[in-house]
């Protein structure tokens, strides 16, 4: 039997932003519609190359014209999420919380900071000390963003997150005005290091501080569950 406030967790290692979002949709309506006994989801990952705008942002924070990205292999998505304009590289670590926040008694305000806190936790483990700045999303070192955040919700329940820039290159930066702030400065924990990070580790400590956070319980997503929803976990139609 499955505790109540349990999150049902997978790291999917590499993923374009078109396979996550199919993925994110149909759990987010298992949550809606009461058909899993987890109360939330928690997805780790990166994405190949790609740059995502705002339900309510255009493009004009895109430096760059569209056949550029094209020949850069960069793809470019008109997201359903709240926020302006980022990008997503390899390396960079992506937090893909869905949870139905009216069972964790959690209110949106609030989810935002505890995602944001579980970022500012991550980073001190390698001694790097981040910030919220007031007006600005996401998680900060000095005045350089480490972390950009983007949410949507539907009938209480989450989708999309918190992207950490830990071992990618922020090339793809150089297309964009970040969140919509023209001349913003970029970092990572490999540019704050001067060297790469294990990716274990990070993965591992991201799931340890998001349990702790939230305080909830973690139970491991098989390719069944997550791919073909023919688990024991989904409850039947009534």
């Amino acid at each position: 039997m499955i505790e109540k406030n349990t999150i049902g967790y997978r790291n999917l290692g590499i993923q374009t932003y078109g396979e996550s979002i199919l993925l994110q949709d149909r759990l987010q309506d298992m949550l809606i519609k009461e058909k899993t006994c987890f109360d939330g989801f928690l997805l780790l990952l990166y994405h190949e190359p790609v740059i995502t705008v705002g339900r309510y942002s255009g493009y004009s924070n895109l430096l760059v014209e569209r056949e550029k990205l094209n020949s850069l292999g960069v793809d470019l998505y008109q997201s359903d999420r709240g926020g302006d304009i980022t990008c997503h590289e390899p390396g960079q670590i992506i937090i893909y919380p869905l949870i139905n926040l009216k069972k964790f008694n959690i209110r949106l305000k609030d989810y935002v900071y505890l995602l944001e806190t579980v970022v500012m936790d991550f980073l001190n483990q390698f001694d790097i000390r981040s910030a919220r700045i007031k007006g600005k999303p996401g998680v900060w070192v000095d005045d350089a963003q480490i972390a950009s955040l983007g949410i949507s919700v539907k009938k209480h329940c989450t989708k999309h997150g918190i992207a950490i820039n830990v071992n990618n290159s922020l090339e793809s930066f150089k297309l964009i005005n970040p969140c919509g702030f023209e001349g913003i400065g970029i970092t990572s924990v490999k540019k704050l290091l001067k060297r790469e990070v294990n990716t274990d580790y990070c993965n591992d400590k991201i799931l340890e501080l998001f349990t702790s956070t939230f305080k909830t319980s973690m139970e491991y997503l098989d390719d069944d569950y997550l791919f073909s929803f023919n688990s024991a976990h989904i409850r039947p139609s009534a």
